[in-house]
C-alpha cells in the first residue's frame, strides 16, 4: 500500500543551542489521548503539532517548550494528565500546554536510556519503569513519586547491566541491551522469567501479542520470536533495518524503517513477502532517520531525522491519530472590540471607542503644520517601564517550574472578568485557593474506592497530624468532624469512654467505642463510625428531626447543612443526657463543678452532660392580670443566638433584663442594621431573654397570652456550646453588618482585623519583622542572672525563655482582632449582675470566669453547584499530647517486659505514670509487616514521631480523614461568602488545668466484665440448647491472659451494592462503594486441653435491610439473622463486640486469615502486635499475590475447605492449624523455602485446588 507524504516541517531547537551541540530529532510519539504529535530533539526541546482544518497544511505547531538544557530527550510517552519526557538524569511530567507538573530526580538515576508507562486503571495513578546504563530497574509511582520497587537487573548471570530498550506487554516486561540480549521479566513482580541470547547488536525491537521482533542494522536480519514457546521462529534478511514498530490494529504486522529513509509493512506470518517499499524524501544530504512512531489508527507514520526535520506519511490527507480523538486544549479566544462607524454614528462618544483616539490623515497632508508635531531628531521612542514586583509578593510567591504563583491581594492586581466557558485558564492549578477563595483543604475529599479495596490508598498524604481521621464514605457521615469536636474535650471523652451499659442501642456506649478507636488507631488508617451510625439510625427522633440525609443528589442539594449541623449537636447532647440520666449509677464526674453558689436544685437525675454543658437558668414568670409570680428551673444546652431584628439591644443589660426577642422567628424591619452589637453582648442577650409567652396561671386557673418570662442565670456550664443560628439569610446579613462595623472601628484603633484568608497571609508576612524586633530588644538588654528562676514580675533585665511567650502574646493580641472572640470573660457581680465580655481589662480580679474557644464547626461551600461540607477547627490541648505519650510509653515498657519473659502484675502496669520524655519511641512498621509473626518484636502503636504540643500551632482543621494544622487567624476569619460558622464551644480555662493535674479525671476505667465471655444468651425464639455450636469459657479454669492465642474469623452480609461506571477504555471504576455488616463472629481456643473448640460463635441480629446475603461466601442464609425465624445462636452486635473488646484489652493474640478487613468492618482497632494474619504469614516478599485460605489449606494441610460455602468456625480452625504449621517450618529453618515452593505450585496449577 502506498503511504504518500502529508506533512513535513522543522522542529524547534530552543534558544541555547551552541555550534557544537546536536539538534536532530531524538524521539517522537503520537499522543494516546489527544490529536497531537510530540517531537523531542537532542537539544532538550519539545515541540508538538496538531491537525489543522486547512487543506494546505495538515499539521500546525501547537506548543514548544524546553525540557533540559544539558541532555537530550531520550524517550517520550503520553498519559491522561500530560506528556512524560525522559532525559539522562530525570523524568518530567508536563501538561500538554507546557506547564510542568513534576520533575523527578534520584540518586539512582545514573544514565537513563528508556522508560515504560503502565496505566494501573485507576483515576489518578500510574507507574513509570525506568532503566538505562545502570544495574537498577526502578518502579516509580506517579501519584506519590515514590520508588515502589528497585530491582537489581544485573546481579544474576541471566540479567543485563546496560538496558537500552524497554517494551511493555500484558504478561512481560521486555528489556534489551545494545549487544542483542533480551530478557523477559514478570509484568507484576519483575521476576526473571526467560532470556534470548544475543546473535548480533540490535537497533530496535518491539513486542505485541505472541511475537517479539528485533532488527539489526549490522547483520541486516529481522528476528521473529514466539513468546508462547520462547523460541526463534524465523530470521529474514532486510535492507539496513533501523526502526520497527507493530501496527496497533494488527498483531502480526509491523513497519520496518531503514536508516536512509525507506519503510515497508511486513507480515510476520510470511516475512519473506515484502510489501511495497515507500521512500521518505529527506530534505538534506546525509540525513538519517533517527525516530519513528505509528499512530493508534495506523493511518499516519511519523519520522524524524538527525537534521531536525519531521515527516508524516499517511493513508490520506485527513487522518486521525486516535480511534476516539479528543480535541486539544487551546487558549481563550480574545474577543475583538466592537465596531463603531465614525461616519454614521453621531451619538457614541469617542472616549468609548478608544482610550487614545487615532486620527487618520491623507498621505499628502503636511504634519509639520500641526501644533503637536515634533521633529524626529528630538524624539526618542521609549516604553513605559514595568513596575517592580514588591518584596511582599516575592516573599509569598510559590514557584512551580519557571512560573511563580501568588495570591492576588484585594485591589492590587486588577482581574479581567470574561465570559469564556470551560476555559482551562480558570483551572485551580498552581493556586491554593482554586477558582474561589476556599482552599483545597476545605473541600470534601472522596478517596479512590478501587485503591481502598486493594489497601493501596495512602490516607496519610492528606493527614498532616498525629490524629486519626474518620471515613467519609459511610452514609450520614456528615457528622464526622463534629464527633471529633466532642472527642477532643478531655473530660467529656473520659466520661463517655467510662460508660458501659447493657442497652443494645446505647449512643453513649457506641460513642465510647468510637472514641476508643480514635485513641488507638494509627493516623494512616481512618476509623469507621458504622456502629455508631447504626445505633443513631435506630432512634425514632432522628428521622423526625430529618437528621438522615437522602441518597438522591437532587434532594441532597436542598438540605440546609447549616441548620442540620446545629440540630445534630442539640439532639446528640439531649440524647446523651437522657441515656446517662437513666443509667442506674451515674455519679457526678470528677472535676465538674458548679461555679455559682445558688439554691437551685434539679429534679432530674444529674448526668455528665448536664455537669459539663448545662447552663442552668431560673425562669421567673408573672401574670400581668393577677400579678401572681412563680419560678421554674430550666437547663439550656446548647445556647442558640437570638438576633434582634426588630429591637435595639441595651448596651449593658443586667441579669434578667434583656430585651432580645426570639431571634430568627421574628419578622419585620431591620432597624438594627446600623447598630453595632458585639459577640459577647449578643450572647448575653440570647441567654437573658425577657418575653411574653402563653402559660397557665395557677391563681387565675387558666391560660393567658400575657405571661411575662424573665430568665436569670443560676449556674454556669463548664463548656459553653453555642449554636450560631446562621441558617437563614437575615442572620447572615446581620453578621456581615456587625463584622463590617467591627472592622472599621478596629482599623481606626490601629488593629488588624481578620475577614478572609488573604489577610491571614498578609499577617504571616509581618511576623518575621516582628520577631526581628523582639530579637533586637533582647540583644540590647542585659540578661537576668537568675534566668528562669527569677520571681520578680517587674524585672527589667532580659529573659530568654520568655521571648517566645512574648512573641506569641503579641501575635495573639497585638496584631489581629476578630468579631468572634478567642476568649470570653463572664462577670458575676453583686445584686444579680451578669454580663459577658470579650476583654478582661475592665473586669475585677476574683469575679471573672475565663472561657477559651476550643472548636469552631463551619459549613463551607465553594460554589452553587457543589455540595455543602461540614468542617471543624479544633484546638488540641497539651493534656492530650502528654497523656498520649504516656500511654505509648506504658505499652512499650509492657511489650519489652513481655519479650524478656518477665511476669509483671497487671495493676502495676496500669499505675505506671512516671515516664521520661526522653525515652525512645518504637519504630513504625510497614503495612505488609503489621500482621506477621516476626513483626511482634516491634511496636507500631501510634507514630514513631509523635508531635509534641506546640503553643503556636495548636489548631487543626478536621475534614474527615484530611487533617491540617492551621493558625488561630484562619480559625477566626469570617469570610461568610464560603464559610458559615455553625457551632462554637468555649471551655473554662481552669478545667483544662484540672484535667492536666487530676489523674482521676484523666483515667478511663475498663468496665467490661469478664462474665461477657461466659454468656450464651440468644435472642432467637426457635433456638434449642442442643444446637449451640460452641462451649463458653469456664472463667474459673481458662481465663484468657495476655499473650494467649485465639483463632478468629467473621462473615458479612452486604447492605447495599457498589455502583460502578464503565470507562472508555473498557475498565470499571467504583463511584460508590458497597457497605457490609458483620453477620457471624467465631473465636476458637488456640491452646490448652480444649484447643480447636470454639468459645464464641455468634450470629449478629440486624434490623437493617440486607441487599445480598452472599451465601456462597458467607454461609449466611435468609432468616438466619431474624430473631423470629432463626435457629442459630443469635445475639446483638454490642454483646459480641464487648467480648472482642475484652479480649483485645487483655492482650490476647488473634490468629486468622484476612483479619484486617474483618476488624475494619467490626469497628475494632487491634494493636498490630496482637494480630497474626496468615495472609501475610505465607506471603512471599517477591510477589504481590496474597494466597487464599483454601489453597493454603490444600497445599500445607491437605484439607478441602470452602468447597460449597464458607464457615467461620472451619476457617478459624484452619488458620490456627496453618499458624502451627508455620511455627513448625520456622523451627526447622525452611519456612521461606516452603513459601517459595507454595508460589511455584500455585503457578503450575493456576492457583486452583485439585483433589
Amino acid at each position: 500500500m502506498d503511504y504518500p507524504l502529508i506533512f513535513s516541517s522543522v522542529a524547534d531547537v530552543g534558544s541555547n543551542i551552541g555550534p557544537d551541540k546536536l539538534t536532530g530529532v531524538s524521539s517522537l510519539t503520537f499522543d494516546t489521548e489527544q490529536e497531537i504529535l510530540w517531537v523531542g530533539n537532542y537539544s532538550g526541546h519539545l515541540t508538538s503539532f496538531v491537525p489543522n482544518s486547512s487543506s494546505y497544511n495538515n499539521l500546525v505547531k501547537y506548543t514548544s517548550f524546553h525540557i533540559d538544557y544539558e541532555s537530550d530527550i531520550r524517550q517520550l510517552s503520553t498519559c491522561r494528565d500530560g506528556v512524560l519526557s525522559l532525559t539522562k538524569t530525570f523524568v518530567r511530567m508536563s501538561k500538554r500546554r507546557g506547564l510542568p507538573q513534576f520533575t523527578h530526580k534520584s540518586d539512582l538515576f545514573k544514565d537513563l536510556q528508556c522508560m515504560h508507562y503502565k496505566n494501573t486503571n485507576e483515576n489518578k495513578s500510574g507507574h513509570i519503569y525506568l532503566a538505562g546504563n545502570q544495574e537498577k530497574l526502578i518502579d516509580c509511582d506517579m501519584e506519590t513519586l515514590k520508588h515502589v520497587r528497585v530491582v537489581n537487573i544485573g546481579d544474576d548471570k541471566q540479567g543485563i547491566s546496560d538496558c537500552k530498550y524497554m517494551k511493555g506487554h500484558p504478561k512481560f516486561m521486555c528489556l534489551a541491551d545494545g549487544e542483542g540480549k533480551i530478557v523477559l521479566r514478570d509484568a507484576d513482580m519483575l521476576n526473571l522469567l526467560h532470556e534470548f541470547k544475543p546473535t548480533s547488536p540490535i537497533s530496535s525491537f518491539d513486542v505485541c501479542g505472541n511475537y517479539l521482533v528485533t532488527c539489526s542494522a549490522y547483520s541486516q536480519l529481522l528476528m521473529i520470536y514466539d513468546i508462547r514457546e520462547m523460541k526463534l521462529v524465523s530470521a529474514t534478511q532486510t535492507y539496513l533495518p533501523m526502526h520497527l514498530k507493530f501496527l496497533s490494529r494488527f498483531t502480526t504486522k509491523c513497519c520496518i524503517v531503514s536508516r536512509n529513509g525507506q519503510f515497508s509493512i511486513v507480515d510476520l506470518t510470511s516475512p519473506s513477502n515484502v510489501n511495497q517499499i515507500n521512500n521518505i524524501a529527506l530534505h538534506s544530504y546525509g540525513a538519517e532517520i533517527s525516530a519513528f512512531d505509528v499512530s493508534a489508527t495506523d493511518q499516519a507514520f511519523a519520522f524524524g531525522d538527525n537534521h531536525n526535520f519531521v515527516y508524516v506519511h499517511g493513508t490520506c490527507d485527513k487522518f486521525h491519530i486516535n480511534t476516539n480523538p479528543k480535541q486539544a486544549e487551546y487558549a481563550d479566544v480574545i474577543m475583538p472590540p466592537p465596531y463603531y462607524s465614525l461616519t454614521s454614528d453621531c451619538y457614541t462618544p469617542v472616549s468609548e471607542i478608544s482610550q487614545f483616539p487615532y486620527y487618520a490623515f491623507s498621505k499628502l497632508a503636511d504634519f509639520r503644520n500641526l501644533v503637536s508635531h515634533m521633529p524626529s531628531k528630538q524624539c526618542i521612542r521609549t516604553y513605559r517601564p514595568t513596575p517592580p514586583i514588591g518584596p511582599d509578593i516575592l516573599r509569598s510567591m510559590k514557584v512551580v517550574g519557571n512560573i511563580g504563583y501568588v495570591v492576588n491581594p484585594s485591589g492590587m492586581i486588577p482581574s479581567l472578568n470574561t465570559n469564556a466557558n470551560n476555559s482551562r485558564r480558570n483551572s485551580p492549578e498552581g493556586n491554593e485557593f482554586g477558582t474561589d477563595q476556599m482552599p483545597h483543604r476545605y473541600h470534601f475529599l472522596e478517596p479512590n474506592h478501587n485503591m481502598v479495596d486493594k489497601d493501596e490508598y495512602d490516607f496519610s498524604r492528606f493527614n498532616h497530624s498525629p490524629f486519626p481521621g474518620l471515613d467519609s464514605t459511610m452514609p450520614n457521615s456528615y457528622a464526622n468532624n463534629m464527633i471529633q469536636c466532642l472527642y477532643f474535650i478531655p473530660p467529656l471523652r473520659s466520661a463517655i469512654e467510662s460508660h458501659i451499659c447493657g442497652k443494645e442501642y446505647c449512643l453513649i456506649c457506641e460513642l465510647g467505642f468510637l472514641f476508643h478507636m480514635l485513641d488507638t488507631a494509627p493516623k494512616h488508617t481512618p476509623c469507621q463510625a458504622s456502629n455508631f451510625l447504626r445505633a443513631f439510625r435506630t432512634i425514632p427522633e432522628v428521622s423526625a428531626f430529618k437528621l438522615i440525609l437522602p441518597e438522591d443528589e437532587t434532594l441532597l442539594k436542598q438540605v440546609n447543612f447549616r441548620k442540620l449541623s446545629q440540630q445534630w449537636l442539640r439532639f446528640l447532647l439531649h440524647q446523651l443526657n437522657r441515656e446517662s440520666s437513666n443509667t442506674p449509677s451515674s455519679p457526678q464526674q470528677p472535676g465538674a463543678k458548679n461555679y455559682l453558689n445558688t439554691d437551685f436544685t434539679e429534679n432530674s437525675k444529674a448526668s455528665f452532660v448536664t455537669d459539663y454543658f448545662s447552663l442552668r437558668l431560673t425562669r421567673n414568670f408573672q401574670c400581668i392580670k393577677c400579678r401572681h409570680t412563680w419560678q421554674s428551673p430550666h437547663d439550656s444546652f446548647p445556647v442558640t443566638l437570638n438576633y434582634p431584628f426588630n429591637q435595639i439591644l441595651n448596651n449593658t443589660p443586667t441579669n434578667g433584663e434583656s430585651s432580645a426577642g426570639n431571634g430568627s422567628n421574628q419578622s419585620g424591619g431591620t432597624g438594627t442594621e446600623n447598630v453595632f452589637v458585639g459577640f459577647a453582648e449578643l450572647l448575653t442577650n440570647s441567654i437573658l431573654t425577657r418575653q411574653t409567652i402563653q402559660a397557665f396561671c395557677s391563681q387565675c386557673q387558666k391560660f393567658h397570652h400575657n405571661i411575662t418570662e424573665k430568665r436569670i442565670v443560676s449556674s454556669l456550664p463548664n463548656i459553653f456550646a453555642i449554636n450560631t443560628g446562621l441558617d437563614n439569610e437575615r442572620a447572615i446579613k446581620f453578621w456581615q453588618n456587625q463584622i463590617s462595623q467591627f472592622s472599621t472601628t478596629s482599623k481606626n484603633k490601629g488593629k488588624y482585623v481578620i475577614t478572609n484568608l488573604e489577610e491571614v497571609e498578609k499577617n504571616k508576612q509581618k511576623q518575621p519583622e516582628q520577631s526581628k524586633t523582639i530579637a533586637q530588644t533582647g540583644a540590647n538588654v542585659k540578661a537576668c542572672r537568675y534566668g528562669q528562676n527569677c520571681m520578680r514580675s517587674d524585672c527589667k533585665f532580659y529573659h530568654a525563655h520568655l521571648e517566645n511567650e512574648n512573641e506569641n502574646e503579641l501575635n495573639a493580641h497585638g496584631q489581629f482582632a476578630s468579631w468572634i472572640p478567642p476568649k470570653l470573660y463572664i462577670v458575676n457581680g453583686d445584686n444579680g449582675l451578669f454580663e459577658i465580655k470579650d476583654k478582661c481589662s475592665d473586669c475585677l480580679e476574683g469575679q471573672v470566669n475565663e472561657y477559651c474557644l476550643i472548636n469552631v464547626t463551619s459549613v463551607v461551600k465553594s460554589d452553587e453547584n457543589s455540595f455543602d461540607n461540614i468542617v471543624s477547627a479544633i484546638k488540641i490541648d497539651k493534656a492530650y499530647f502528654c497523656e498520649r505519650k504516656k500511654q505509648l510509653m506504658k505499652k512499650r515498657r509492657r511489650h519489652m517486659r513481655t519479650n524478656n519473659e518477665t511476669m509483671v502484675n497487671q495493676d502495676q502496669l496500669e499505675n505506671e505514670s512516671d515516664l521520661s520524655d526522653s525515652d525512645e519511641l518504637p519504630c513504625e512498621l510497614e503495612d505488609n509487616q503489621m500482621f506477621t509473626l516476626d513483626s511482634r518484636s516491634c511496636l507500631n502503636d501510634f507514630e514513631k514521631n509523635i508531635l509534641s504540643h506546640d503553643t503556636i500551632n495548636e489548631w487543626y482543621l478536621f475534614n474527615h480523614y484530611s487533617i491540617n494544622p492551621i493558625s488561630i487567624e484562619e480559625v477566626l476569619s469570617t469570610d461568610l461568602s464560603w464559610k458559615i460558622p455553625a457551632t462554637l464551644m468555649y471551655i473554662r480555662s481552669d478545667l483544662i488545668g484540672d484535667m492536666i493535674n487530676n489523674k482521676t479525671l484523666r483515667r478511663i476505667k475498663n468496665q467490661i466484665d469478664p462474665n461477657v465471655l461466659s454468656s450464651d444468651i440468644s435472642v432467637a425464639l426457635k433456638i434449642q440448647s442442643c444446637l449451640i455450636s460452641f462451649v463458653p469459657l469456664d472463667l474459673s479454669k481458662e481465663l484468657l491472659r495476655r499473650g494467649d492465642i485465639v483463632a478468629m474469623d467473621a462473615e458479612f452480609v452486604m447492605l447495599n451494592h457498589e455502583e460502578t461506571e464503565l470507562r472508555s477504555d473498557g475498565t470499571r471504576s467504583t463511584i460508590k462503594p458497597s457497605h457490609k455488616s458483620v453477620a457471624r463472629i467465631s473465636c476458637v481456643r488456640g491452646s490448652g486441653q480444649m484447643q480447636g473448640i470454639p468459645f464464641i460463635d455468634d450470629y449478629i441480629c440486624t434490623q437493617d435491610q440486607v441487599a445480598d446475603y452472599m451465601t456462597k461466601f458467607s454461609g449466611i442464609k435468609p432468616g438466619d439473622l431474624d430473631a423470629t425465624l432463626s435457629s442459630k445462636h443469635l445475639t446483638t452486635l454490642k454483646s459480641t463486640y464487648l467480648k472482642l473488646r475484652f479480649l483485645v484489652d487483655n492482650g490476647v493474640i488473634f490468629v486468622g486469615h484476612g483479619l484486617r478487613n474483618d476488624f475494619r468492618v467490626i469497628n475494632l482497632v487491634v494493636p498490630p502486635e496482637q494480630v497474626i494474619d496468615t495472609v501475610y504469614l505465607f506471603q512471599s516478599p517477591n510477589y504481590k499475590r496474597k494466597v487464599s485460605l483454601r489453597f493454603l489449606a490444600w497445599h500445607f494441610l491437605g484439607l478441602n475447605i470452602q468447597s460449597e460455602t464458607h464457615d467461620s468456625v472451619e476457617d478459624a480452625k484452619t488458620a490456627l492449624a496453618l499458624y502451627h504449621k508455620y511455627k513448625e517450618l520456622e523451627t526447622t529453618g525452611c519456612a521461606q523455602e516452603a513459601i517459595e515452593e507454595l508460589y511455584k505450585a500455585g503457578k503450575d496449577c493456576g492457583w486452583k485446588v485439585d483433589y
